[in-house]
């Protein structure tokens, strides 16, 4: 067992990397910070204070990086206009939720160890996906960075006031419209006999299916502690959050959806809107 000086020197690391991790604007230096997470002994996480909030308002990007939150980039990943525009978005959302999870476990800290565990594993896992994605679209002779990125994901979880309403938010809503498009996409890559894009594309939509579940169970061990209704509980909390229409634009994929926890009013919420 950790002494306590060797807890508080843990403390500080975790939350140092964390910190570097989101601001860092090199991408490399980002996923390789996020691969020694795992190594690190989950010692509670205090938040930071306002003022160094304050200075992660937005995640680490070169210069020469364009953001663009317009609703046509949306709807460009939502219609996978291409092979390379699609990975790219999906690049894109993994890198933000390697960020947007160090921003949780920054702005609110934990005293749960296991928690704190499995947001060091997920970060780890993410960045993984990160530099699958990366290492195919230069494949392709591109890199991530070389289209627009919509940033709309980070926007929306800054919402969150609490870890409870960052975990909901991210997890079982944000995240989980890649349940919706991305078994689609899977299948014209096993179509077009695209053996490489499909592997990692099955490791990545397997992994995600894992981090929602995990994210489903979070919400409905909340509602219980609060004695509330999971479906209305999730309702409050994304409409809250969102606005009244949490309708999906992408169709519902229902089926893995109820894998991943969704139950049927859930999916009824998603598709006619709450």
């Amino acid at each position: 067992m950790l002494n306590q000086a060797a807890v508080e020197e843990n403390r500080g690391a975790t939350k140092t990397v964390l910190f570097k991790l989101i601001s860092s604007e090199d991408f490399n230096e980002k996923i390789e910070l996020a691969k020694t997470l795992r190594l690190y002994f989950p010692s509670p996480i205090e938040a930071l204070g306002p003022d160094e909030i304050s200075q992660l308002k937005h995640p680490g990007r070169s210069k020469s990086f364009k953001v663009d939150n317009s609703e046509s980039l949306q709807e460009k990943f939502s219609e996978y206009r291409s092979q390379v525009e699609y990975l790219h978005a999906i690049a894109n959302i993994e890198l933000l939720a390697v960020e947007l999870t160090a921003l949780c476990l920054l702005r609110f800290g934990s005293e749960d160890a296991d928690y704190i565990r499995r947001q060091l594993l997920t970060i780890s896992e993410k960045a993984a996906h990160f530099q699958m994605l990366n290492n195919r679209l230069q494949d392709f002779g591109m890199s991530f960075g070389s289209l627009p990125a919509n940033h709309t994901i980070w926007e929306c979880a800054r919402r969150a006031s609490s870890e409870e309403e960052h975990q909901i938010l991210v997890s079982c809503y944000l995240e989980a419209k890649r349940l919706d498009v991305s078994p689609t996409f899977l299948k014209k890559m096993i179509k077009a006999d695209d053996q490489v894009t499909t592997r990692i594309m099955k490791i990545i939509l397997a992994e995600e299916m894992k981090h929602i579940k995990l994210g489903m169970t979070y919400l409905k061990q909340k509602a219980h502690e609060k004695n509330q209704d999971p479906d209305a509980y999730f309702r409050n909390v994304i409409t809250r959050l969102i606005g009244s229409d949490i309708r999906s634009k992408a169709p519902i994929n229902e089926e893995y959806r109820r894998i991943a926890g969704f139950s049927h009013d859930q999916i009824n919420m998603l598709k006619a809107g709450a």
